[in-house]
């Protein structure tokens, strides 16, 4: 409680920020200046209330208002001992208060005075013990109309009585005159109210004390002084720090806020490279459309709130079936309009505490996520980020210095704590953490081992995990909520995968009922529940025909292809395992591919097994002499049953695929690339922006060779690039004696580059490249030299000198002598000169490539295998190509 003297001098002597006068009493300011030139206060000497001058912590000047309305008079009470807990002394029913005297000749009849005096509390006398300061400047009894007054003139040693208020003659109710006006002055500076609250600021937990005002009657609280106490625990030792602090509250001082408004509705795509060499894949194509991200910055706070309205990562490998590897899309029943949403809010960071950050919130929404790995693909994501399974499968290891005899219980117990307690660590202080809900539709899709490389099966052997093809499991990982947190970086993200890692372990039974060895049987239920769903909900039968179909053509197929398989590997024929594999990938993508795949597979099937009797005793004596004949002979023998039955199970196989590719869903972008694969180098090698012409040749390459990859596409030109069409024939300038109009009349003539040879071709028209025809084939091997002529009409020509071999070419050749050297000729015509020296110029370049290619020594992937179990650990082996001249 605040103590408080009482003076009869003017608020602008000792000014306040509420004022307890209204305007008219501020209007007599002049009038009682003259009585105000000493500091008079009310004192009690000898028993009596009289005026008297101010003396600094004099107890007997000293009064203390209650919230009930007493004034104590904190002379005539004992000094309190704050040392002492049980001491009694701010007991109300001890102190001594104001009060006035009932006996009769204290009163003066003339005038109505009664005189005051200092008296116990009484609870029986409330009435006369009730005081209350009035905004017009009378301190007044309880409720009625007596006041406290100075009885004579305002100087030392005049008495203080209770006296009426003065009204004049209508009974209107006068200011106070100068012996009337009596108001408070504090002791100390404050209003005698205290406000406490507690909040958080970060990890410190702040209690503030604040000094208030009241402005009117109705005591509307504004704060004043503020006093602060910052409690900080230390998560680690468990000690608290506490530090109080004392700051007067200032007036509101302008402040520069900062907005950023950012909206991208085209979206950022990012293309993921791998370049080995001379040769580069794309790997991957990132696609974020409508992206909009709000910033703020305003005082001592940054908030953060972005949106992405899909995410779409490609599948960019030239031969994959999964074109989509990860699809995230909103959801129109749910509240997330977007695909991810973030909202943050981050205060500044301080210049003391450089390695905390402090978040007020973070809230991260994600909806339904569509992933589908390819094997293939994630070897090679896993060899492009170089991510070392070794050292995860070594995590206990030892040094010379430190030798570790920790179960695997105790050695996470040690790495948690050491995380905790890291002084040198990045901390991070979290009001609110909150990740919402994740519904996953999660497909792995295997391929054969002996169908990868080298070096990404060594990649998979050492990979900590196994993988199991299985398709459309669906997973539910539930939220990932955190308030009032406060801790390391690691410990955030240690936290974050052992929750991700427990809600997949928890739902590890949808994994196994979706792996194709069982057929599948939760996809089937799924499917059959979706179409009753919508049959009973919305009477749709080809819902339920189609839903229906779809899971049962879907069971049957990964039932039939993984009995196929294991059949497969009784004969022992890789060959034949390779055939089916290729008939499989050339046949897929729809279901008329299906079909015929399943039908050339029967076939192949029956073909291998009348002939397996007589290709294998052969294969066997090539090989291992009189001993392989015995193993052909029985390989023959197995073969001869198990690929018929082999071929009839890629037949159902085939149907079963069929029926489900018609019945599967229309999502175009889970079915399709977002675009064609990158051809990632020019004809120089190197890296070029994304080229629809080099993308489309690229694919047109991978038609035309059937899949090789081994060719690498360089560049393509066209020759001859305005067709005729069927209606009218184009007119061609200079045809004097063109023995090549006629063929360049009716098509768009195209050279293109690869790394082994220039294949011409002719279309229709530049637009359409799916109907080709291919005219001319020059290997490298073959080519002597290319160079630019011209005939008697200027016509430019590009010609062709060839080694003496054969070559496919539709134009006639004509052999000539050069030096003694016998080569074969063969003219290209072009429309332009600058087209014909290009030509011109790109071969000469694919040339050089293809000799310095074939004088370069890569060690095959076994080869550096063995190398890599060679270097002693520690060691950085370093990736050589020896150049061989």
């Amino acid at each position: 409680a605040f103590e408080q003297t009482f003076q009869e001098e003017q608020t602008t002597q000792y000014p306040v920020k509420s004022s307890l006068q209204k305007s008219r009493s501020l209007k007599e300011r002049n009038a009682f200046q003259l009585f105000n030139h000493r500091q008079l206060v009310i004192d009690y000497l000898q028993g009596q209330l009289v005026l008297a001058q101010r003396e600094e912590n004099k107890r007997s000047q000293l009064w203390r208002m209650t919230s009930s309305g007493l004034l104590v008079h904190t002379g005539s009470s004992s000094p309190r001992d704050w040392s002492n807990k049980n001491d009694t002394s701010d007991d109300i029913r001890q102190a001594y208060v104001l009060d006035i005297e009932e006996d009769s000749s204290s009163t003066h009849s003339s005038t109505r005075y009664t005189r005051l005096v200092i008296r116990r509390y009484d609870s029986k006398r409330t009435l006369t013990q009730t005081w209350k300061f009035l905004d017009d400047g009378y301190l007044c009894m309880g409720q009625t109309q007596m006041c406290v007054q100075v009885f004579g003139e305002l100087k030392d040693k005049s008495e203080v009585v209770l006296g009426p208020r003065h009204f004049n003659g209508h009974g209107v109710l006068l200011p106070p005159s100068p012996t009337m006006h009596i108001r408070p002055h504090r002791r100390l500076k404050g209003s005698g109210l205290l406000s406490a609250r507690t909040y958080a600021d970060g990890p410190t937990r702040i209690l503030e004390i604040a000094n208030v005002t009241t402005s009117n009657s109705a005591d509307n609280l504004k704060s004043e002084t503020l006093t602060t106490t910052p409690t900080t625990t230390n998560p680690v030792t468990g000690t608290t720090t506490t530090t109080t602090t004392t700051t007067e509250a200032v007036s509101n001082v302008l402040s520069m806020i900062y907005r950023l408004d950012l909206r991208l509705e085209a979206g950022i795509g990012v293309s993921i490279i791998n370049s080995k060499g001379r040769e580069s894949e794309e790997l991957v194509f990132i696609i974020l459309n409508d992206i909009r991200l709000g910033y703020k910055d305003e005082n001592n706070e940054q908030s953060i709130d972005g949106t992405i309205g899909t995410i779409i990562i490609s599948n960019q490998l030239l031969m994959t079936a999964t074109p989509c590897l990860l699809y995230a899309t909103y959801v129109e029943d749910t509240s997330i309009q977007s695909a991810v949403r973030l909202q943050a809010s981050l205060q500044k960071p301080s210049a003391n505490y450089k390695q905390l950050y402090i978040f007020h919130y973070l809230l991260i929404g994600i909806n339904s996520i569509t992933i589908q790995i390819d094997e293939v693909l994630l070897w090679k994501l896993v060899e492009f980020f170089s991510i070392d399974f070794s050292s995860s499968n070594n995590t206990k290891s030892k040094t010379h210095d430190e030798i570790y005899d920790l179960d695997e219980g105790e050695y996470d117990t040690q790495r948690l704590l050491s995380l905790l307690t890291s002084t040198q660590a990045t901390r991070i202080y979290f009001n609110e953490l909150s990740i919402s809900s994740i519904n996953l539709d999660f497909s792995v899709y295997c391929g054969h081992s002996r169908s990868l490389p080298t070096h990404l099966l060594t990649i998979k052997r050492r990979a900590p995990f196994p993988l199991v093809r299985f398709e459309n499991a669906q997973i539910h990982l539930k939220s990932y909520e955190q308030i009032h947190i406060f801790n390391t970086y690691d410990f955030f993200l240690l936290a974050l995968t052992t929750h991700y890692v427990d809600e997949l372990k928890r739902q590890a039974f949808k994994i196994l009922g979706s792996v194709d060895f069982l057929g599948n049987p939760l996809g089937l239920f799924n499917d059959v529940t979706d179409g009753v769903t919508s049959f009973l909900d919305h009477g749709n039968v080809a819902g339920l025909v189609k839903n229906v179909a779809h899971g049962v053509a879907d069971s049957t197929s990964k039932f039939t292809g993984t009995l196929s398989y294991g059949l497969g590997k009784l004969a022992l024929d890789e060959e034949h395992d390779d055939m089916r594999e290729a008939i499989a990938n050339n046949y897929r993508g729809s279901s008329i591919g299906h079909f015929i795949g399943g039908t050339v597979g029967l076939a192949a099937g029956f073909i291998g097994g009348l002939t397996s009797i007589i290709t294998q005793p052969y294969k066997g004596v090539v090989e291992d002499g009189v001993g392989g004949l015995v193993k052909g002979f029985a390989k023959g023998i197995v073969g001869t049953v198990s690929k018929p039955v082999v071929g009839i199970l890629d037949f159902a196989n085939g149907m079963a695929l069929a029926v489900k590719e018609g019945s599967r869903s229309s999502n175009t972008i889970l079915r399709n690339r977002m675009r064609t694969t990158r051809c990632p180098t020019n004809i120089f090698g190197l890296l070029q922006p994304y080229s629809q012409l080099d993308a489309n040749g690229q694919s047109l390459l991978y038609q035309m060779n059937k899949g090789d990859l081994t060719e690498r596409y360089i560049t393509r030109i066209i020759l001859s690039q305005t067709p005729a069409n069927s209606a009218s024939k184009r007119k061609l300038e200079n045809t004097h004696n063109d023995e090549y109009a006629p063929d360049r009349r009716g098509a768009c003539i195209h050279a293109m580059i690869t790394s082994q040879r220039i294949i011409i071709y002719r279309t229709v028209n530049d637009q359409d490249e799916l109907d080709y025809e291919i005219t001319d084939i020059f290997y490298f091997s073959s080519i002597a030299n290319v160079v630019t002529i011209e005939d008697a009409y200027r016509r430019p020509y590009v010609q062709f000198f060839l080694h003496n071999q054969s070559h496919r070419s539709n134009k006639t050749t004509t052999t000539t002598t050069a030096g003694g050297t016998q080569y074969q000729q063969s003219i290209l015509r072009c429309d332009l000169h600058d087209r014909a020296l290009r030509l011109t110029r790109d071969i000469q370049r694919a040339r050089d490539i293809f000799e310095e290619e074939k004088l370069t020594y890569i060690p095959p992937d076994d080869e550096d295998d063995d190398d890599d179990n060679d270097i002693p650990p520690g060691e950085q082996q370093l990736d050589e190509t020896v150049q061989m001249t």
